[in-house]
């Protein structure tokens, strides 16, 4: 049995290795669910079956994050509308990019600048608007999986908790109370940071 325990556990920890750029999805999936089971609960009573509760749960937790995702985005694409009306209202390439170079941030208007001027500033800063429009696809696209993840995590832990940690106690080296009290303890941080964090975050916003 000695080469069957070291092979499954380099196969633990090539699978540890693998997700663990994604540990922070699927611990806060784990503390959504333990967050959430008395609401399993209730819920898997009136809607006799725990599959659905978990899955109306799910999309209440969708609906509560997409919401200010939501009014975010939003913001972001009507200031850009505003932005394409104007350079659509030019005249002229040059004229465009002179709109687009005629105003700050603070919307002061400062002097308009000459076309070998905006030629100048987009040979200089093109490359770094290229890197920076890749970081915010690949900062998107990593959110998107992450998110992916967060969901079918907590989705799979509401519906499979008890089997799982059956299966855990069954199979750890550490007696039962040990694991309970490492167990309560995940629970109490994760219940701490998940009621702080997003106390604090709906009072600032």
């Amino acid at each position: 049995m000695t080469p069957l325990r070291w092979t499954v556990l380099v196969l633990c920890l090539a699978s540890l290795f693998v997700i663990w750029p994604l540990w922070p999805p699927l611990l806060l999936a784990a503390w959504t669910a333990a967050l959430t089971r008395p609401l399993l609960v209730r819920f898997a009573r009136v809607f006799r079956g725990r599959r659905r509760a978990a899955a109306i749960i799910s999309l209440l937790i969708f609906v509560l994050l997409a919401l200010p995702l939501g009014l975010m985005i939003l913001g972001v694409f009507s200031g850009a509308r505003e932005l394409i009306g104007a350079v659509k209202g030019s005249p002229s390439a040059t004229s465009a990019l002179q709109t687009l170079l005629s105003s700050s941030p603070d919307g002061v208007a400062s002097p308009s600048a000459s076309y070998a001027q905006v030629v100048a500033l987009l040979q200089k800063s093109g490359a770094q608007g290229f890197d920076l429009l890749s970081d915010v696809a690949g900062a998107a696209a990593t959110g998107l999986i992450a998110l992916f993840i967060y969901f079918g995590a907590a989705y799979a832990l509401l519906v499979d908790s008890a089997a799982l940690w059956a299966w855990l106690e069954r199979h750890s080296p550490l007696p039962a109370r040990h694991l309970d009290r490492l167990a309560d303890a995940f629970h109490e941080t994760g219940r701490g940071l998940l009621v702080g964090v997003g106390l604090t975050t709906a009072t600032q916003g």
